[in-house]
């Protein structure tokens, strides 16, 4: 028998999020703690959830620093020093059914979405 719980970590959910949504789960991050939500972490390369509950979205956000190359050279390299972080971004309202939980997130992607596209105003 299912509890009322169990809608929340679907497997089926979360691989839709991670595959389908990766930009706007970072952008959510973004959103939710800012761009530098801790001094020493500089720039967000990726962001995916690990689980569904209660009380949000649990995601596993690995952080990069970047440097330039020659200063002739236009292109990014990629520190190997890398930092992970778990955060969990609230549900503004909490879902009490898998349709629910649905619209709650497709809210939250649309409202991360809204906010990318802004950026390049």
């Amino acid at each position: 028998m299912q509890t009322v719980n169990d809608f929340y970590n679907d497997e089926n959910i979360i691989n839709n999020l991670n595959t389908n949504y990766s930009c706007e789960l970072a952008e959510l991050v973004d959103m939710t703690f800012g761009q530098k939500p801790e001094p020493e972490l500089q720039r967000l390369t990726t962001a995916q959830i690990t689980a569904i509950d209660s009380s949000g979205l649990h995601l596993l956000c690995n952080y990069h620093r970047w440097e330039t190359a020659e200063s002739n050279d236009r292109m990014f390299h990629e520190h190997t020093d890398e930092t992970t972080r778990i955060f969990t971004i609230p549900f503004q309202t909490q879902p009490h059914s898998k349709e629910q939980l649905l619209k709650v997130i497709e809210k939250m992607i649309n409202d991360a979405k809204l906010s990318y596209l802004k950026g390049f105003e």
